[in-house]
């Protein structure tokens, strides 16, 4: 094993990692934001009840009232931080499995 410039690899195989990663999950929330704001300002003179983002009413959307935007907001949060873990779980799987290869096919 070298100890050398090599040495920083991982890190910068990591900081690349994690800056897709934010980059992938920026771009789901905008996109989900997006459409979400979309579908509500189409169906809010057709739709009395709730519509897509559960607990907000459409009319706050008539009033453009900021607590349509908050909830919005939240509402995308935890798609973007469920995406994020689901993600993570599936790295960490994955290089399990890389490892554990490896390790056969060295032995």
């Amino acid at each position: 094993m070298s100890y050398g410039t090599g040495s920083y690899d991982g890190f910068w195989e990591a900081l690349f990692a994690v800056l897709l990663l934010i980059g992938v999950a920026l771009l789901v929330y905008i996109v989900t934001f997006i459409v979400t704001a979309l579908y509500l300002q189409k169906n809010a003179k057709k739709e009395k009840h709730k519509a897509l983002v559960p607990f907000v009413n459409v009319r706050f959307f008539q009033k453009k009232s900021p607590t349509l935007w908050i909830m919005l907001i939240l509402y995308n949060l935890c798609w973007v931080i469920l995406l994020i873990y689901l993600f993570l779980h599936v790295v960490q799987i994955g290089s399990t499995i890389f490892i554990v290869l490896e390790t056969i096919i060295t032995v």
